[in-house]
Parts: structure tokens; sequence; C-alpha cells
């Protein structure tokens, strides 16, 4: 009985440390979970505007952006936010991809040590080939995803989101083709 005991104090403390472990993750001050009021009041008073919308084709999703920021001491394309049951769920930073190493540095010295580095090669339509390095800084359930080349060859994305929400965006995506699989 003892050891029961003892292993379930171990197993919560455990289940604590990795739940405060994961508390600090965030990105300019923004944190998964926090409601679009936190993110609101967190650039109130600054010159960082939050506009937000929901699109009608993704029912349940709002959307934000932050204007202004900077990240790692240089400018960005884009700091968006996908906010899920009115929680955010996912955080993306787009920026010059000439900027990607530098980033990726400074985000090794706040979370340390990457998960794992991974460099695949991506072609453009005129046939030039490029590195595409993603690097994935991973902790319970918390995933930090460099990739060098995102949407296009010169812009590269930062994404914060939890596997779990992960999992869930595309459990509802799936659910949302079958259903559009029965109207074709």
């Amino acid at each position: 009985m003892k050891k029961w005991i003892s292993f379930l104090i171990l197993i919560c403390c455990l289940t604590g440390i990795a739940v405060a472990d994961e508390a600090h993750w965030d990105l300019k001050g923004v944190k998964l979970g926090m409601t679009e009021a936190e993110v609101r009041d967190l650039f109130q008073g600054t010159e960082h505007d939050v506009d937000c919308f929901s699109p009608s084709e993704l029912p349940g999703l709002r959307l934000c952006s932050v204007s202004n920021l900077t990240f790692a001491d240089g400018p960005i394309e884009s700091f968006r936010l996908i906010l899920n049951e009115e929680k955010v769920m996912t955080i993306t930073v787009n920026l010059k991809e000439s900027r990607f190493l530098m980033v990726a540095e400074a985000i090794k010295t706040k979370y340390g040590t990457p998960a794992s580095l991974k460099n695949k090669q991506v072609q453009n339509r005129m046939g030039a080939v490029f590195n595409n390095h993603v690097i994935v800084w991973s902790e319970g359930d918390m995933r930090l995803i460099a990739t060098q080349r995102g949407q296009n060859i010169d812009t590269s994305t930062i994404d914060l989101s939890s596997k779990a929400a992960i999992k869930d965006r595309f459990e509802k995506h799936k659910l949302k083709a079958k259903s559009a699989a029965s109207d074709l």
C-alpha cells in the first residue's frame, strides 16, 4: 500500500512539473490557452493592434493578428493566432528567410536544444534547389516548429502549438471532409 501511495505522489509531482514546464512556452508573451481578451490586454496601451475575425468557412475558429511586432530583434511579416473554443491553440510567426538562422539560434537560447533537426531540399519552379531546415522543440504537449522555407522560398515560419490542438484540428478537418464528401 505504501508503494502505491509513493507511486501516486511521484506521478502527481511529475505531472505537475510537466505542466509547470509547459507554462513557460510563449511567443511575444502570448501563451497557448490564453483567451482573446487576455491577448488584447497583453498588448493594450502599446503600438501593437490586435485584429480578430471569425471566418465563415471555419466555424468555431477565430483568427487574430497582431501588428507592428518585432521578433528576435528584427521585423516580421506576420504574427497570427488561431483560437479554438475561445482559446489560443496555435501561434504562427512569418518572417524573411534571410533571418531564419539567427531567429532559430534565439529560440535555441530561450528553449534549449531542439528535439530534432532535419534538412530537406526544396525546389522552385525554375529548378533551383534550396535547403529547408525544419527544427522542432518539443516538451510535454508543446511543440515549436521552425521551418526555414514555409509558404514560399523567401518566407520562414515559426509555429507554436500543442500536440492535442494539432490532433483536434486534424480530426475536425477529417469530419468536415467526410461531411463535404456526402455532398458530391
